[in-house]
């Protein structure tokens, strides 16, 4: 009985609201790295040089976010939330009217801003509507929001000339911003502290969780940015239909995933996803079929779902409040490096060992996670 009321508190118009709207804001993100880099390429743009699209990206993402969080943590959610999908939509329609590959840069460094900006807030606000109780529940719905837009905004963006992806990535974040209007913010509890004592923008409790991310979303990064070219090698063609299936499997495992923790804790889900993880990497390693590429995708996706829903609910579940910010500024930075790093450590190993060794060599990344939570567990359980 219990267990049904609090699945049922959940529900509430805010955090449908806030979810929805997550999953417009990243689908607009995750449009632009398939399809970017060959736009850039179009234009002139050197193959060495394609990398950093997403890379410098990243650079203004990881400078912005805990500037966010702690902003967002002293003077409340909804003037930095507008003010990030404002920029959003702005950069992102701007990419339309500057075929330029410089101004591209430019741009993308501040499409990277815009980025950490509103994906903090808009994971901050839905941790606000979470009781403490229902966190790992809560947590794993809303990310459903991540997983449906990472199988939905590549699509989207493959399928379309890059030009018109630029409007309908806007669209997507137009839209956001007109439903945030409809959220009620309640009254927060804001930082008082006194000027004096300096607070770090980064929560201390959720460093841990925010590097096993980092190596997760490592491995990520190598995937979107060199998965394609992968099976261009192999001469497969459609491999869009690889983030589907790793959607799906996000989709598919989600929703079991907070009861499962509520009655068996995080280790239960962790080191299996870690296992599956590994076998994804190595089955890839080792594709020769369209079947093998979807294969992997599919069960990647699983762990890769598993493992954020876990770590993002460990970097917010034991904080203050008037953290909460900071822990999804500090979680996503974590997040964000990953991503960027891996794209540019995949690059310096494949041209050296090809794309294939490569994916084997980055399954080790889940070998170390697993050993790091395992001799970490203990701390994890006394912060719990």
């Amino acid at each position: 009985m219990d267990n049904s009321k609090k699945s049922q508190s959940i529900w509430t118009k805010n955090f449908i609201l806030i979810s929805i709207i997550n999953f417009l804001i990243y689908c607009c993100w995750q449009m632009f790295p398939p399809s970017l880099p060959p736009y850039v390429s179009s234009l002139g743009g050197a193959d060495n040089i394609l990398g950093w699209l997403n890379g410098v990206a990243t650079i203004a993402t990881l400078v912005i976010r805990p500037f966010s969080g702690s902003i967002m943590d002293k003077f409340g959610r909804r003037g930095i939330f507008n003010f990030g999908l404002i920029l959003l939509i702005i950069s992102s329609l701007a990419f339309y009217f500057s075929p330029f590959i410089g101004i591209i840069f430019a741009i993308r460094f501040i499409h990277g801003i815009a980025w950490g900006v509103a994906s903090t807030a808009s994971n901050t606000i839905a941790t606000d509507n979470i009781k403490k109780d229902n966190m790992p529940k809560g947590m794993a719905y809303f990310s459903l929001s991540v997983s449906l837009a990472s199988g939905v905004a590549p699509a989207i963006a493959l399928s379309i000339n890059t030009k018109t992806m630029f409007l309908t990535a806007s669209a997507f974040v137009l839209v956001a911003f007109l439903m945030n209007f409809a959220i009620d913010y309640p009254k927060q509890v804001l930082n008082t502290e006194k000027s004096s004592k300096k607070v770090s923008p980064y929560e201390k409790k959720s460093i841990l969780p925010a590097f096993l991310m980092f190596l997760v979303t490592t491995t990520y990064g190598a995937i979107v940015t060199f998965v394609a070219l992968l099976a261009a090698e192999k001469g497969i063609a459609n491999i869009g239909l690889f983030f589907t299936l790793y959607a799906v499997g996000m989709l598919v495992v989600r929703p079991f995933l907070g009861s499962i923790i509520d009655k068996r804790g995080f280790g239960v889900v962790i080191v299996p996803s870690a296992v599956l993880s590994i076998v994804a990497l190595l089955i890839l390693s080792n594709a020769n079929t369209y079947v093998a590429f979807l294969m992997s995708g599919t069960l990647y996706g699983i762990g890769y779902g598993a493992l954020h829903t876990c770590f993002q609910t460990l970097s917010v579940i034991s904080v203050e409040p008037n953290r909460t910010g900071a822990a999804n500024a500090t979680f996503f930075t974590g997040f964000d490096a990953g991503m960027g790093f891996g794209s540019i450590i995949a690059g310096s190993i494949s041209a050296r060992v090809g794309y294939s060794s490569m994916f084997g060599i980055l399954s080790l990344w889940f070998v170390a996670i697993i050993i790091i939570y395992l001799l970490s567990s203990r701390h994890i359980k006394k912060v719990l």
